[in-house]
């Protein structure tokens, strides 16, 4: 089990911070969205417009970049094999 850590790590920060990237650039777009502002006015409290309205339509952008980075991994589990 300890065998599994570098690899894991080796694969997954890079990975991560892509990520994390994407999804914290699409929430910040998506926070200056109109409807937004218009569900902050009608009342909702600011936690509820985030994990309601927001990360439900930024994470959209991020799930794609998932998409593509699962080959990545595959292909890098390869390589990181052969080194461990």
């Amino acid at each position: 089990m300890t065998s599994l850590i570098l690899p894991v790590i080796t694969l997954s920060l890079p990975t991560a911070a892509v990520i994390a990237q994407v999804f914290a650039k699409s929430l910040r777009t998506t926070l200056r969205e109109p409807y937004v502002e218009t569900a902050l006015a009608k009342g909702a409290s600011r936690a509820r417009v985030h994990f309601r309205h927001a990360v439900r339509n930024a994470s959209i952008p991020a799930l794609t970049v998932v998409g593509v980075l699962v080959g990545n991994l595959l292909a890098g589990s390869v390589v990181i094999e052969t080194v461990f």
